[in-house]
Parts: structure tokens; C-alpha cells; sequence
């Protein structure tokens, strides 16, 4: 089996504890999804276009967690490469979505906030 091949297993299973000051309720990781594990029929005719990882360039097939703010205002869903542990974070809120790329400082007590740059 090839070193890149899918899927790799997860090795950072870290989440930001708060979002913009707010705890978070994490609902655990999730393995990758395949569109053909989504259908009973193994020839629907769907092609997965996979985008890149932005942090290795593996076809970026994620494990995912999902998570919402205390306050019910955010819905958070985080993406993480399983091979170079690269994160990406979707928010969905009350501004409209907002897709950030995640990094250390986002782990702290203080969880993670917007520092307008494109990371968090």
C-alpha cells in the first residue's frame, strides 16, 4: 500500500475549546467519507473532484468534527488532512459562512478568534 494512499488515520485529534470567546460542544472526529460509500448503487455516476490538501497536496479527503457554540449562533465544522494535519474550519453564523485555515494558537485556553488575516 502506497504511504498516500486513503485513508490515512488521524494522529491530531485536537479542537478549539471556545470560538470567538464562545465554548463549544464538539460532536467527536469523524473517519473520511466517500461519495460512494453515500449510495447503495456502486455505479451512480457521481465523480468526486477532490480538492488538494493546501498543506501537502494529497487529495484532500478530511476527517471532520462538527461543533456548535454555547450561545446556538455558530455552527462549526473542522477538516483536517490525515496526512500533514493541515485544518481547515467552516463557520456558518449569523455573518454568513466563513471558511479559516487553523493553526497552533487556536488550541489554547482561549480557543480560537478571528484575527482577520485568514487564519484564526
Amino acid at each position: 500500500m502506497n504511504a498516500l494512499e486513503w485513508p490515512a488515520d488521524l494522529t491530531d485529534f485536537r479542537l478549539p475549546v471556545k470560538w470567538d470567546g464562545q465554548p463549544v460542544d464538539w460532536h467527536g472526529w469523524h473517519p473520511p467519507i466517500e461519495v460512494r460509500d453515500l449510495f447503495l448503487c456502486s455505479n451512480n455516476g457521481l465523480l468526486r473532484d477532490p480538492q488538494p490538501c493546501s498543506g501537502c497536496g494529497h487529495p484532500f479527503q478530511p476527517w471532520w468534527a462538527q461543533g456548535l457554540t454555547a450561545d446556538g449562533r455558530t455552527s462549526i465544522t473542522i477538516e483536517r488532512c490525515g496526512f500533514c494535519n493541515t485544518t481547515i474550519a467552516l463557520e456558518t453564523g449569523p455573518d454568513g459562512t466563513s471558511e479559516w485555515t487553523l493553526d497552533d494558537s487556536d488550541y489554547g485556553p482561549e480557543g480560537s478568534s478571528d484575527n482577520q488575516e485568514g487564519n484564526r
